[in-house]
């Protein structure tokens, strides 16, 4: 009987002691035996790493140090990791439930696959809505996957492109996603709090504009010109759309509409 993977857990944290627990206790609540949790702490000062001591007998791995940013700490996971399997649940996200790694692993996958990816639960303080992202190497151009909600095999992992402040993390799913030997699995895989490093859309789309440009082919290219088009279109809308009516107004009306495409 083969026995079940490793899968290493990696946080990133920099001054976030209002949030770090319960992404802690989210992955340490697995009811999945084997993981590896790995924490990173940009040199916190705001009593983070004393929150993280807390558990430190639970975490396999706890550096503190300065960094460069966010995908520079990530990187620094990844060289720690041992694990067959590798995902970033970082301060502020956390796993849908206690089970989930379990149903994930504890069924059959492939040896062939190189990543695996699910569903997203967004978040914030007003709303809460699942999204479902089934990709391929048409739409890889149009929506990317969330990291939160994708296992990639450790040894195939590269590390993170310091060039892409935004989405270092969708450069290299790109490649993975374009390679085919993706799986995916109809779960919800992470609870995300909105407002993260990528939550500047018009910036995060400009540099997923730049992946589609510089590696994809011409239909890739074509696909993402009229993503890029779409987006633009979204928020001169939403910007008008904010300044004829409150933002409460607008926010309600956000809500509603994730309602129904939910119901």
């Amino acid at each position: 009987m083969n026995r079940k993977p490793i899968i290493s857990v990696v946080t990133v944290v920099y001054n976030g002691s209002g949030i770090i627990e319960d992404t802690i206790k989210s992955v340490l609540n697995q009811t999945y035996e084997r993981i590896e949790y790995i924490i990173i702490d940009g040199n916190s000062n705001d009593g983070t790493i004393d929150i993280i001591k807390k558990f430190d007998s639970s975490i396999q791995t706890i550096v503190s140090e300065p960094d460069k940013g966010i995908f520079d700490a990530m990187n620094k996971g990844l060289s720690k990791a041992t694990g067959e399997w590798i995902i970033f649940m970082n301060a502020g996200d956390m796993f849908f439930n206690d089970q989930i790694v379990s149903e994930i692993f504890d069924r059959p996958l492939g040896q062939d696959v190189e990543l695996i990816y699910g569903n997203v639960s967004l978040f914030d303080e007003d709303d809460v809505y699942e999204v479902s992202i089934k990709t391929n190497r048409i739409k890889i151009n149009l929506n990317a996957l969330c990291h939160q909600s994708v296992f990639i095999r450790r040894r195939l992992h590269p590390n993170f492109d310091l060039s892409y402040k935004l989405s270092a993390d969708h450069n290299l799913i790109y490649d993975f996603v374009k390679r085919g030997k993706c799986k995916y699995v109809d779960l919800v895989v992470s609870r995300i709090l909105m407002g993260g490093v990528s939550s500047d859309l018009p910036a995060t789309r400009r540099e997923k504009f730049r992946i589609s440009m510089q590696k994809g082919k011409v239909d890739d290219k074509v696909w993402a010109y009229i993503f890029y088009g779409y987006g633009a279109m979204k928020d001169y809308t939403k910007r008008a759309l904010l300044y004829v009516f409150p933002e409460s107004l607008f926010h309600k009306i956000r809500s509603l509409k994730n309602r129904i495409e939910q119901s």
